[in-house]
């Protein structure tokens, strides 16, 4: 028969149908493949109905329910051949010679789908080639040779793709070149492998205009078995993933595994370049098992960085050693002498962030930038269970979104011993941010713990410059009990801040340090803190010998051991705080309350009792009464609920007439004594009034301000004369209680 030209697979959009009406040809049901929004579906819930004539409308398949979605039916013909070419007289027999002819042709067609369908995406212009991996392999060459071929033929016809069937293939080396794009049928069927002792970077290429690689897998045969087994040997033991210089790349679906060196490395083109050089790259894959980073993009030098897509990228396992060194050491990078090995580092780039999950680096940091970088946020950069989490560098600009947790951890192996955090520790804290005002980033952290070694007490957040940060952060309590806080909130500070003119929003919960770690300047700062644990202050604050001064903090402060701790007495200062302490072990204040002399403004207030009616604050009014029934010298305390103890001259009180006067006459009252609770006033009356009625209202006002008079004494006198005609100098009196 004359077989058709024609594409061996329909594809339908259903609403509640069940038949489909097959516009290609078949002769036998058991040859199709059916497929429900990309799943494939049972035979048991269909049935095919094969025509008897042979046509190119071959039949139909029906399903026993209705379905609703993408349905995508294809022919597969199975690689057989039929037996009896001749028959007992040795003649041919052509029917059955001529079934397996036609069975070769529709395998070439259903072949060709492939194909097509694998540089579907590509969109090449018209004149470009495509072409089969297998047209370049021969009995005598080796697939290295073969891709070789391949790659110089696409290459020297102006491009074009080179298709990869499943399967594993050994090579040496790829070298790539401008305009080639190689296609494999998934990650998880076109496998590349590294011939074992190459020791050389997997897949190279120099000065490349443009390149391409889509669903497949690289593996560079670092490891002989699982990174956890003890007895996993090093098969080779130098040479990266990809090692190119690019000016356009694509990695789609792409996975970079065991790779002795750096995963992923992308340098600039040597060429110079200009305001007109094409630099756009998209990548979407994974890498992960690397002995050195995982990845490092790295952009232009001069004219521009070039333009980075990242959608998708999942980086694991990176500055990994044999388990045998990885209990006492850590890999250390080639590419940064005398630095860590990191997990994603981006060098000079602008990037815009789908989703970059980077997680087990116990060697560096998850992911940093170097020297200058745009981020553009879409989507967040997920960091966990490294050794520290985010490092983004004093050039960064732009957005990013952060979310870390798993803080300080190093190898699940590890013997050696562990350092002893002294704050800051970038290379071990969670996010550190020298970035300026030209950066903002939203920072989620989640402190919580995993069966593994690590460095107590990291700092979740910090922040050296002037970046906007916004910052949500809480802890859990350690559940592996082979860790030392066991059964205790893991500890550490939320944020420490060291820098000038920065921006802070924070809301952080089940702290156990501080909360936030105020020891910059001018710094705009708010925040919401609740049930902050023993370890630190919900808000602590250092002016670190006066130098420090300048920020206005504005906050919510709810249930913590310690609310507000103060260091130094800085110049010039606004703290807007709004409590609720009301557990018996919960204190509002300790510390260095502002100096008279400087011009801090406090307005603090705290509720202690579960009405709200007790309270601590840093301006309080309050009204008491003398009685007049004695001549004799008399002492009042009263409880004046201050945030911490007054300066005499933060007090102001006078005396006040009542409806009815009292007859009696006062002869002096002053201010005797203060405490850290109480104000002790001293006051004698003349004359005295044994009105039941008759008393004298006092009325005191406490604030930051005060009404005192500074050092000075007043130099005018009021005077008079005691019982025993002894003058009474009553300003005198008072001035005195003033110094």
């Amino acid at each position: 028969m004359t077989i058709e030209v024609e594409i061996p697979q329909n594809e339908f959009s259903a609403f509640n149908d069940k038949e489909f009406q097959l516009d290609f040809f078949i002769y036998d049901k058991e040859n199709i493949k059916v497929t429900l929004n990309g799943n494939e579906v049972p035979k048991s819930l269909y049935y095919v109905q094969v025509n008897t004539l042979e046509s190119n409308n071959g039949g139909k398949v029906i399903f026993y329910s209705s379905i609703t979605g993408t349905v995508v039916i294809t022919r597969v013909t199975p690689r057989a051949r039929t037996l009896g070419y001749s028959n007992a007289l040795n003649n041919i027999n052509p029917s059955n010679l001529n079934y397996d002819f036609d069975r070769i042709y529709r395998i070439m067609q259903e072949q060709d789908l492939a194909i097509k369908k694998s540089t579907l995406d590509l969109n090449p212009v018209d004149a470009y080639a495509r072409y089969h991996i297998r047209q370049f392999k021969y009995d005598t060459n080796t697939w290295t040779e073969a891709f070789r071929d391949a790659i110089d033929t696409v290459h020297n016809v102006g491009g074009g793709s080179i298709f990869i069937p499943a399967g594993t293939y050994l090579l040496e080396q790829i070298e790539m070149k401008s305009y080639v794009c190689l296609i494999g049928e998934g990650s998880d069927n076109t496998i590349l492998k590294q011939i074992i002792g190459s020791n050389k970077d997997f897949v190279v290429g120099e000065d490349i205009e443009s390149v391409t690689l889509k669903t497949l897998r690289l593996d560079g045969n670092y490891l002989s078995g699982d990174w956890r087994d003890g007895n996993t040997t090093i098969l080779n033991s130098t040479g990266g993933g990809i090692n190119w210089s690019a000016n356009a790349w694509i990695l789609d679906d792409v996975t970079i595994v065991n790779v002795a060196g750096i995963g992923l490395l992308s340098r600039p083109r040597s060429i110079p370049q200009t305001q007109n050089t094409l630099q756009v790259t998209s990548i979407k894959g994974i890498v992960g098992i690397c002995g050195k980073e995982g990845v490092i993009i790295r952009g232009g030098y001069g004219a521009g960085n070039g333009d980075w897509l990242i959608e998708q990228l999942f980086v694991g396992l990176c500055g990994l050693l044999p388990k045998d060194q990885a209990s006492t050491q850590i890999a250390m990078s080639e590419y940064y002498p005398g630095d860590p090995c990191d997990g994603v580092v981006l060098h000079r780039t602008n990037v815009e962030i789908g989703l970059i999950h980077t997680y087990a680096h116990w060697s560096g940091c998850g992911f940093r930038t170097r020297d200058i970088c745009r981020l553009t946020k879409g989507g967040v950069v997920i960091s966990e269970s490294n050794r520290s989490q985010v490092q983004i560098a004093e050039g960064a600009y732009g957005s990013a979104r952060f979310d870390i947790r798993y803080l300080g951890t190093v190898h699940p192996n590890w013997t050696g011993v562990l350092p002893t955090y002294v704050q800051p520790m970038p290379e071990f804290d969670g996010v550190t941010i020298n970035a300026s005002k030209r950066f903002q980033c939203d920072i989620t952290v989640r402190r919580i713990q995993q069966p593994s070694p690590r460095v107590h007490g990291v700092t979740a957040v910090v922040l050296n410059n002037s970046a906007s940060i916004k910052v949500t952060c809480s802890s859990t309590v350690a559940n592996w009990s082979g860790d030392p806080e066991y059964q205790e909130f893991l500890s550490g500070d939320a944020i420490l801040y060291t820098g000038d003119a920065g921006t802070i929003d924070a809301d952080i919960t089940e702290c156990n340090g501080h909360a936030l770690n105020i020891q910059g300047a001018t710094a705009n700062i708010n925040f919401s803190v609740t049930a902050n644990k023993s370890g630190g202050a919900a808000l602590y604050r250092n002016s670190l010998g006066n130098s420090r001064f300048g920020n206005i903090i504005t906050g919510t402060i709810h249930r913590c051991k310690l609310g507000f701790e103060s260091v130094g007495t800085p110049a010039i200062e606004q703290i807007n705080l709004s409590m609720i302490q009301t557990g018996e072990d919960e204190v509002v204040f300790v510390g260095d309350p502002p100096s008279f002399t400087r011009d801090s403004l406090w307005r603090i207030n705290a509720a202690i009792s579960d009405d709200g009616l007790a309270t601590l604050s840093t301006q309080k009014s309050f009204t008491f009464n003398l009685v007049p029934n004695t001549t004799i010298a008399q002492t009042v305390t009263i409880p004046h609920g201050y945030l911490y103890e007054p300066n005499s001259r933060q007090v102001i009180f006078s005396l006040e007439d009542r409806a009815t006067p009292t007859t009696a006459e006062l002869e002096y009252l002053y201010l005797n004594d203060i405490t850290e609770t109480d104000l002790v006033f001293a006051y004698k009356y003349k004359t005295t009034d044994m009105s039941p009625a008759a008393n004298t209202r006092v009325n005191v006002f406490i604030s930051q301000s005060g009404g005192g008079v500074g050092n000075s004494v007043l130099t005018n006198t009021n005077t008079g004369v005691d019982d025993s005609g002894n003058i009474i100098d009553y300003l005198n009196i008072f001035n005195q209680s003033l110094i």
